[in-house]
């Protein structure tokens, strides 16, 4: 199901908001944010004429995620793509942060 930034990015706001509040465990809030984070590189992916339409983003899985400022973090860990007949796992680090509003990123 191929979404859009528009609907991917407050899903982040919005995981990124629960991990700093501390809303669930740290385990499942960085799970969540993960998740997320993989929809909007599939997202990006989709608009690359070298990703392929067989191809898709699996899963991103935080090996540590650590608060960057008020309204960010920071997080390491591995995505995984696959197509029909492979699946690559990558080193993966990215910063994030949300708007003033924390419904968007900055």
């Amino acid at each position: 199901m191929a979404r859009t930034r528009d609907e991917v990015e407050p899903r982040i706001a919005a995981a990124i908001a629960g991990y700093l509040a501390g809303d669930a465990a740290e385990a499942e809030s960085a799970r969540l944010l993960g998740q997320a984070v993989a929809a909007l590189i599939g997202v990006l992916l989709d608009g690359d004429e070298r990703w392929s339409q067989y191809s898709w983003v699996d899963d991103v899985l935080p090996d540590r995620v650590d608060r960057d400022g008020a309204r960010g973090v920071a997080m390491s860990g591995l995505v995984i793509t696959a197509d029909e007949r492979e699946q690559w796992i990558e080193p993966s680090r990215a910063t994030i942060a949300t708007s003033p509003s924390g419904t968007e990123l900055a």
